[in-house]
């Protein structure tokens, strides 16, 4: 079953957390010389105690104030026993009495949200600012305000194999044993793109037609390789296009020109056009 804080506990709880209170209260309520604390007596010295000290009455004003306003805002239950059901949970309510955040201890569960509410885990800094926000609507946000966000993933060995790194913009992905790869699926969830960590670069295939662009810093398409038609082009926006091939020593030994040159050849090559 659930037990509730009701209004007349919290008031006992403040006037026994009080200093003074709490001093000449304990030498009274004596039983074999050990101190024992009643309940129901506790309630009626606490009344006494109200007639007697102005402050003390001033501070059950405030106290019933805070916890009216408490009510209004929500209503907290507990079950610090298990359930019948084997769980132990803890829950807060809205106003309304809807349960909107709850700890399952036979889950080991966290929820937040419900009933019109979205749940967010918000983790703060030292000068209280986010630092860290994951959001009942999918959104997960990680750094700013003076922090570099940093995502570490590791394998089951605890060997690190990706890496998203803010401050340097750059993501990482293999390490210890593992090969890194970045592959981009399709809308039927098939391959389409594949960045493989060995330097291999696979486009097209499973139904796409690969198609490579190059611009220069202006944005204009200067290179275009054409999977579908069996393209390259080289060339546009105020560039000359050429084809170079290079030799095993990085010497040019064939050269094709966009001004319609062609030479083949020389640094120690012997052309031949058959």
């Amino acid at each position: 079953m659930y037990f509730c804080f009701t209004l007349r506990e919290i008031i006992i709880l403040y006037f026994a957390s009080q200093k003074d209170f709490v001093g000449w209260a304990l030498p009274i309520y004596r039983d074999g010389g050990s101190a024992k604390w009643q309940s129901t007596d506790l309630v009626s010295f606490a009344t006494e105690k109200i007639c007697m000290n102005r402050l003390q009455r001033i501070g059950l004003l405030k106290a019933v104030f805070c916890c009216l306003l408490l009510l209004g805002l929500s209503f907290i239950q507990v079950a610090p026993a298990a359930l019948a059901d084997g769980r132990t949970i803890f829950n807060v309510q809205d106003s309304q009495g809807d349960t909107t955040i709850s700890l399952d201890g036979i889950k080991a569960n966290i929820n937040a949200g419900n009933y019109g509410h979205v749940g967010d885990l918000v983790l703060l800094d030292v000068d209280g600012k986010n630092s860290a926000h994951v959001g009942g609507t999918g959104d997960i946000e990680l750094g700013a305000n003076g922090h570099d966000a940093k995502v570490e993933l590791s394998d089951a060995a605890g060997k690190q194999t990706v890496s998203l790194d803010a401050a340097t913009a750059n993501i990482y992905a293999g390490n210890d044993g593992h090969v890194g790869d970045l592959i981009l699926l399709d809308y039927d969830g098939k391959n389409s793109a594949h960045v493989g960590g060995t330097g291999d670069i696979e486009l097209g295939a499973n139904g796409h037609d690969a198609k490579v662009e190059l611009s220069d810093a202006a944005g204009k398409q200067t290179v275009s390789l054409d999977a579908a038609k069996a393209n390259i082009y080289a060339g546009n926006g105020g560039h000359v296009g050429d084809l170079i091939l290079l030799d095993d020593n990085g010497k040019n030994s064939a050269h094709v020109g966009g001004t319609g040159d062609i030479e083949l050849g020389a640094n120690g090559h012997d052309a031949k056009v058959e």
